[in-house]
């Protein structure tokens, strides 16, 4: 979306810069989001600052089935699809039926260790999988 397409309430001046209002358009604008790597820390956080939020229809994807932590109102709507984002053609499937709004990438391979010890894998997912998302 160009800041042409947006209202001018989204917008304020500091020194004659105008600013997005970010907030106003997530809860004005954003109705559908995508999220992957939903099931990890920041995701979980993620989506229970969305549930307090205004209903948001939210398509969860991780390849995990662990959803501890993860709750949501019943105002919310949550699916949950269980892929890898290095499956180029289910993420473009789960993009194709969401149709959504934004997408909030988040899947990754964080520890260090493994880096360490499976760097190929590393890059296969933090790369291959960011590059399937986009």
């Amino acid at each position: 979306m160009c800041s042409d397409e947006l209202p001018k309430k989204y917008f304020k001046s500091l020194s004659g810069i105008y600013i997005i209002q970010a907030q106003s358009i997530i809860s004005e604008i954003l109705r559908k989001i995508i999220i992957t790597g939903g099931t990890g820390f920041i995701g979980r956080n993620l989506i229970k600052k969305l549930s307090n939020k205004r209903q948001f229809s939210v398509a969860l994807i991780a390849n995990t089935p662990n959803m501890s932590g993860i709750e949501f109102s019943e105002n919310n709507l949550l699916r949950f699809h269980a892929e890898d984002v290095r499956d180029r053609e289910a993420i473009l499937k789960i993009f194709r039926e969401e149709t959504a709004d934004v997408c909030i990438q988040l899947a990754a391979k964080i520890s260090v260790a493994d880096s360490i010890k499976y760097p190929q894998e590393t890059m296969d997912i933090n790369v291959r999988g960011t590059i399937n998302v986009l």
